[in-house]
């Protein structure tokens, strides 16, 4: 379901070798990938952490496999989603990717649905997530507005990426990001009003779970009122003693609760004032598709082996 996100302690990702700043922000171009690996609806939880386990297992695999065998600096992917709907952080929102292996990294981000939709078809709970967590970084100020959404084929390198079967969705996901809207049934708690959205966290008692708790949630942290780690669907004291505080510094409410009432959800909702601007390094990552690398190589030892030379000793340092 949308917004179920988890960061990368709760997958085990393994601490990236280097990390650079996007140069660009907020980005204008996400990119949309899929891992090419197949991976079967199952949403076992073996480990209790929320996160099907097959996701998670195939999660880290990419990781291993673009650190290890591939030599980069860490999973080239900003997020990932999986079939269940999960989204797992890969560099987050600030860091640059190395996904697209071109100049685009350097003012986009990737997020990578898991499985070979080449050959799997995309569920429902995926494509909702894709599209939420787009809207959602339009919303919080790390995406423009109308951002240029593309698939990895898109650019110059031959690749099938993201598969036939989610490429042929990017157009709908462009209408529903556009549109700002999930594609999901009636229940679905980003359609419902908010004061629909108050009864439901007010009728929940501590260590009950919904989705309006975890959308109530997310505009905390948003805020900086609550830990990313605490956003679990889960009503409890961190949650209501972090909603008491916005209330007292931002609405400026004498009285308040613990849960919000339609002045805070307006405020939440409206997002924080945008920050100053950060200055941000020039320097940043490029990581290569290194599978183009060899044959042009070649071509160019033929034509001119003391240019081939020093271009290999180049690929060698952005590999290295």
């Amino acid at each position: 379901m949308p917004f179920t996100a988890f960061i990368r302690s709760l997958w085990d990702a393994r601490a990236a070798k280097y990390a650079y700043n996007l140069p660009v922000y907020p980005v204008t171009h996400v990119y949309i990938h899929h891992g090419a690996s197949m991976a079967p609806v199952d949403l076992r939880d073996a480990d209790g952490d929320g996160i099907p386990d097959n996701e998670e297992s195939i999660w880290r695999s990419y990781q291993r496999y673009h650190m290890d065998t591939r030599g980069w600096s860490d999973i080239a992917y900003n997020f990932g989603v999986g079939k269940s709907g999960a989204v797992l952080e890969g560099r987050g929102w600030r860091r640059q990717g190395g996904a697209t292996g071109s100049p685009d990294d350097r003012y986009s981000l990737s997020i990578c649905a898991i499985g070979n939709f080449e050959r799997e078809n995309v569920t429902p709970e995926m494509m909702d997530s894709i599209v939420a967590w787009i809207i959602y970084g339009i919303e919080q100020g790390h995406i423009v507005q109308n951002p240029v959404i593309r698939g990895h084929r898109d650019k110059p390198y031959g690749t099938s990426c993201p598969g036939r079967h989610l490429y042929h969705q990017l157009p709908q996901v462009r209408s529903q990001v556009a549109d700002g809207r999930v594609s999901r049934g009636d229940d679905d708690m980003l359609s419902e009003p908010l004061s629909n959205w108050d009864d439901v966290i007010r009728a929940t008692p501590d260590g009950g779970t919904n989705e309006a708790i975890r959308l109530w949630q997310f505009q905390l942290w948003a805020w900086d009122f609550l830990p990313f780690e605490e956003i679990d669907g889960v009503k409890g004291p961190v949650t209501r003693a972090a909603n008491k505080r916005f209330e007292e510094e931002v609405v400026k409410n004498d009285n308040p609760n613990g849960v919000p009432g339609s002045p805070a959800w307006a405020m939440l909702l409206a997002g924080p004032p945008d920050p100053a601007p950060v200055e941000v390094p020039v320097e940043v990552e490029v990581e290569v598709e290194v599978e183009v690398i060899p044959d042009r190589i070649r071509n160019l030892v033929e034509a001119n082996g003391q240019l081939a030379n020093t271009l290999q000793d180049a690929v060698d340092e952005v590999d290295g």
